[in-house]
């Protein structure tokens, strides 16, 4: 993997001090020559006679004066072989073949070979060394109450998979016991805090070992900067997490349908024409990345449909359809969707692959990806539509961005990103319950079914200012001139004007759905041209000041009459 930096120095020493033949001429006996002196034995391995003489003839007597033969040179050059499979030269050189002529030794010196790597060395960008991260085997080789993430070894298709080698410290917690991502203070020094799920309604996150993506440049480390041996640094988190183990492992896709963490026969698909290499070779240098490397398809763009990594553009990544909901069975990403991940790290650029850097994530916790830019009110109608118009299945649509999204500015006019769309929809309106996209009304393939506000399941629609006074995506203006509908945080929501009824006589369709003050999504909200707006907007129901306050500030408080937080 990397250049063996010390091994090439000692060859080269040792040519340039030992490599020059020479020949040291006549051999004497008692102070002249010896006619009746025989010419010792040539060596049989690296024999090699003076060019001038015809090799035909080297095993003929000739009628010549024996001390010629003193001109005569042998040239060797001797080496051995390091365990890691490296090879050094020791000494080498050309002697008369009336000389004594060394025997090169097989076996290494203890001192000739390169010193081989016991553990990666330190990052020159930090983090600090910490607590979390480190070997264990059980948990109580922990501190702080971290739990071990204990090492497992599986053998698939006679390759060895190991995940979490050597175990890890790993700090972890639910609701209030876990870490806070926009808090670096929460983790002990020399973690992050990383969001791990919802288990049984409760979020949780965990303090994995932190490491350091990039140089101080922004350029990404080729390798694993702060981790130790087995693990690779995730660039979008800068936690070290299990790295591969084996070039097959680079050319597989692992879905892991029953979700038991173990490979099965129907769960992997093999790639033969894959180039997928694992880098985890240390070398003297302790450095690898545990990252699998690709050539990559110079032909593929971002958006581009692929089942694995090595179908997309070198240094990119495959949202492979292959991977399926456990539960419905359905692919996340049907038709698979080629992108570059991190592409705010310098020499990820997404530019040359047809894309714009975006992030994904949350201000506090990020997530930066290559996206295929659109102009959100187009369709898979419009000519020249830059998005995946077929098979159906697989159809895009034109997704509005959130303020801030794009980190890089897309292309004149493009205000949206290609993304999976619900074609053709449902029947179902704004805040009415659902249970899948494919119930909800969709104009422009933007409606579906959303999980927001600790569970509330409901109907809405991806909209800005564009889409809104042009295409009226919210709904149009009523009989009395106010808006049915309004965008606020880049959805739509249905209008009410009942701010003191209760639900279900407030005027909202959604069932339980409350009357609420149109301030509590903030001051940008959108409605068609000429439209008043409405006095609220119908959220789902509070039940708590706590409830209110998680989620619109610490001043509100939730009305038990309405169910609306003020």
């Amino acid at each position: 993997m990397r250049n063996k930096t010390l091994a090439l120095t000692m060859t080269l020493a040792a040519a340039v001090a030992l490599g020059a033949c020479y020949s040291s001429g006549n051999s004497t006996h008692d102070g002249g020559p010896d006619p009746d002196a025989d010419a010792p034995d040539h060596p049989v391995d690296g024999d090699t006679h003076d060019p001038s003489v015809d090799p035909d003839l080297q095993d003929v007597e000739m009628d010549i004066p024996p001390d010629t033969d003193c001109d005569m040179t042998e040239c060797i050059d001797c080496a051995c072989q390091c365990p890691d499979g490296s090879w050094v030269n020791l000494w080498g050189g050309c002697y008369s073949v009336c000389e004594p002529i060394p025997e090169c030794d097989p076996t290494c010196p203890p001192d000739a070979c390169p010193i081989g790597c016991t553990e990666p060395p330190d990052c020159p960008s930090g983090p600090p060394d910490g607590i979390m991260g480190g070997p264990c085997v059980r948990s109580s080789d922990c501190e702080s109450g971290a739990d071990c993430y204990t090492e497992t070894v599986e053998m698939f298709d006679e390759e060895m998979y190991i995940y979490w080698m050597g175990g890890s410290c790993v700090l972890s917690g639910g609701g209030s016991e876990g870490c806070d991502p926009a808090d670096p203070g929460t983790c002990p020094d020399g973690s992050v805090c990383i969001y791990l799920g919802d288990y049984m309604g409760v979020e949780w996150y965990g303090c994995f070992d932190a490491c350091s993506p990039a140089d101080a440049s922004g350029t990404p480390y080729d390798w694993a900067c702060g981790c130790r041996e087995g693990y690779s640094c995730n660039l979008s988190y800068g936690a070290c997490f299990p790295g591969c183990s084996n070039d097959r492992e680079c050319c597989e896709l692992w879905n892991d349908a029953n979700g038991d963490g173990h490979r099965e026969r129907d769960e992997v698909t093999f790639f033969p024409d894959c180039d997928g290499t694992c880098d985890n070779d240390l070398g003297p240098d302790c450095m690898a990345s545990y990252a699998c490397i690709y050539a990559g398809d110079d032909e593929a763009r971002i958006g581009s449909p692929c089942e694995q990594d090595f179908q997309c553009t070198p240094g990119g990544m495959c949202l492979s359809g292959l991977w399926t909901d456990p539960y419905t069975g359905e692919p996340y990403y049907p038709g698979g969707y080629c992108t570059i991940m991190d592409c705010q790290l310098d020499g990820r650029d997404c530019a040359p692959h047809g894309g714009v850097c975006a992030n994904m994530g949350s201000f506090d916790s990020p997530s930066y990806m290559c996206l295929v830019p659109c102009e959100v009110g187009t369709s898979p109608e419009t000519p020249g539509y830059p998005c995946r118009t077929a098979p159906a299945g697989e159809i895009q649509a034109c997704m509005p961005v959130w303020e801030g999204t794009f980190i890089e500015e897309p292309p004149a006019g493009m205000d949206g990103y290609c993304w999976y769309g619900n074609f053709p929809g449902g029947s179902k309106g704004l805040g009415e319950t659902c249970s899948g996209d494919e119930e909800c009304a969709s104009p422009l393939g933007l409606g579906m079914c959303i999980d927001y506000f600790d569970g509330s399941v409901f109907c809405t629609t991806s909209c800005n200012e564009k889409v809104v006074t042009e295409d009226q995506i919210c709904g149009p203006a009523g009989s009395d001139g106010v808006a049915t509908g309004v965008c606020a945080w880049n959805m739509c929501w249905q209008g009410c004007n009942s701010l003191d009824q209760p639900p279900g006589a407030n005027g909202c369709t959604g069932a339980g759905m409350a009357c609420s003050p149109l301030y509590l999504l903030g001051s940008t909200t959108y409605v068609p041209e000429g439209a008043a707006r409405p006095l609220g907007l119908c959220l789902p129901p509070c039940d708590s000041d706590d409830w209110c306050q998680m989620y619109f500030g610490p001043s509100r408080t939730c009305d038990t009459v309405t169910r609306s937080c003020r």
